[in-house]
């Protein structure tokens, strides 16, 4: 019971669970764009937010750190392969292996442990490990093959933070940027607070050459009245999800601008749809996206007799096995009853006082 609950007091103050309609339209406004992935990571999935909406993908893979809430998670998508714990214990396998990465990522100047990042010789990724939210981002591109999409909710502290330019460049030297949306503040109303936060979208191209002037937009911030700190994606204010703006401060006490939409989460949901459907529309590359699409690797053809594998049926057949021996074991099993957690936890340790 005891872990259960730090479990969730570790959570409380980096995340924020993104509304249903919000995490339907992203994945929707992709489907229809063409990108129906092979294989989908969310790491960071809470409850299944972001891959209730998918419809006939083959492979679905999620990350969750908060115990309870990953046993939830099991229960409600027993399909999927659900690791409860931290997604920086994802194997270096799954490197160039999913074709969309999408959540809503924790945020928060947590530092996170990770051996390679530590290791690295980029000041980046070294650097990534001190904020969650960064890391995030580079471990996520990390898993993604070339072409793939990465879809992220973020604090807009990954745009706007002058010291996260360097995460910034490095991203877009990596990936092409898709679309860059602010949302309303007022979007997460339901969990207590009013954030501040970005829909980033990018597509893995490390053999890009040049960088568009969206992308040196994204790079770049200015600093307007009241000493703020914007993105320069933002400077015509068209990207940004909201009926009005106001100066105030953020949850830590900072001057910002304070966007709201009142036309509720209907209307927020369809507002960030036709934004993001334009910049799929005219940043996604569709080639790209496709001619690296995973593909399964089981046949169905009939065996009528003994057969030798080709070479490139013997790797994908070594990758399977491989992929099984990593993800096959989840760290628990859906239950009838979600709350047995508790029950489990209360009944050792009344085994432990009788003993």
């Amino acid at each position: 019971y005891k872990e259960y609950i730090q479990s969730l007091k570790n959570s409380v103050l980096t995340a924020f669970y993104t509304p249903e309609a919000v995490a339907s339209v992203i994945q929707r406004t992709l489907q229809a764009s063409g990108v129906v992935p092979g294989r989908f990571l969310d790491p960071s999935a809470g409850t299944g937010v972001f891959i209730s909406p998918l419809k006939d993908v083959p492979e679905i893979t999620c990350f969750e750190k908060d115990k309870l809430t990953g046993r939830i998670l099991s229960a409600l998508y027993p399909d999927s392969k659900v690791i409860i714990d931290g997604f920086q214990t994802i194997q270096p396998y799954y490197n160039g292996y999913f074709d969309v990465v999408s959540s809503n990522i924790p945020f928060g100047d947590t530092r996170v442990y990770d051996r390679d990042f530590d290791r690295s010789g980029d000041p980046v990724r070294k650097g990534a490990l001190n904020a969650v939210h960064n890391y995030f981002f580079l471990k996520g591109m990390d898993t993604l093959r070339e072409g793939g999409i990465m879809a992220f909710i973020t604090t807009s502290g990954v745009m706007d933070s002058p010291g996260n330019r360097p995460i910034r460049e490095w991203l877009v030297n990596h990936a092409g940027l898709v679309s860059a949306v602010r949302l309303p503040g007022n979007l997460f109303t339901d969990a207590g607070t009013k954030v501040s936060s970005d829909l980033i979208v990018l597509q893995k191209n490390t053999r890009k050459s040049e960088l568009t002037e969206k992308e040196r937009n994204f790079i770049e911030t200015r600093i307007i009245s009241g000493g703020i700190h914007i993105n320069n994606s933002y400077a015509g204010l068209d990207h940004i999800v909201h009926t009005s703006v106001s100066m105030g401060k953020n949850m830590y006490g900072q001057p910002t601008m304070n966007f709201i939409h009142e036309g509720g989460i209907g209307a927020i949901s369809e507002h960030l749809r036709q934004l993001l459907a334009q910049d799929v529309g005219n940043h996604l590359d569709r080639k790209l996206y496709e001619e690296n699409l995973s593909r399964p690797t089981v046949s169905t053809t009939l065996k009528t007799g003994p057969e030798i594998p080709s070479e490139t049926t013997a790797v994908e057949h070594r990758q399977e096995m491989q992929e099984k021996s990593l993800l096959s074991t989840k760290p628990y099993e859906p239950t009838l009853n979600l709350f047995a957690a508790y029950a489990d936890e209360e009944e050792a340790g009344a085994q432990v006082v009788e003993s």
